[in-house]
């Protein structure tokens, strides 16, 4: 799920997927005013600008008795953990327009937040396969 890379159209393709499917799981909510425009869906991309590159090939080290004079680390001497890693991942958040002053929807968007996550779940499985 972390190794999704997401270009622009990949990215709004994935948010109508996602919006639909969304949508689909709540059409048993019994909801009033239940329409399309209900859920917005945002995927954020976040690769701390560097995109695929892994962040401890530009990492610089200091020795303790030579503060002034930095060296890169060999891919030897990073853990074994920091080289299989990828320092990408995507961050989906779900928004509802479903209006809640007096928390009369409270009800509603608790159990639209626990289909999203439902259905959020199987979606990273078939991501992950």
């Amino acid at each position: 799920w972390t190794d999704l890379d997401l270009k622009e159209t990949e990215a709004k393709e994935e948010v109508a997927k996602l919006e639909c499917i969304f949508l689909q799981c709540i059409k048993g909510i019994e909801i009033t005013n239940l329409n399309d425009k209900i859920l917005k869906v945002i995927i954020t991309n976040l690769d701390f600008g560097m995109k695929d590159e892994n962040p401890i090939h530009r990492l610089r080290v200091y020795e303790k008795g030579n503060l002034h004079q930095g060296f890169k680390l060999e891919q030897d001497q990073t853990s074994l953990l920091l080289q299989s890693m990828n320092y990408n991942e995507v961050l989906v958040r779900v928004y509802t327009t479903l209006p809640n002053k007096d928390g009369g929807n409270e009800t509603n968007i608790q159990s639209i937040k626990e289909a999203c996550k439902k259905e959020m779940q199987e979606w990273m499985k078939i991501k992950e396969n």
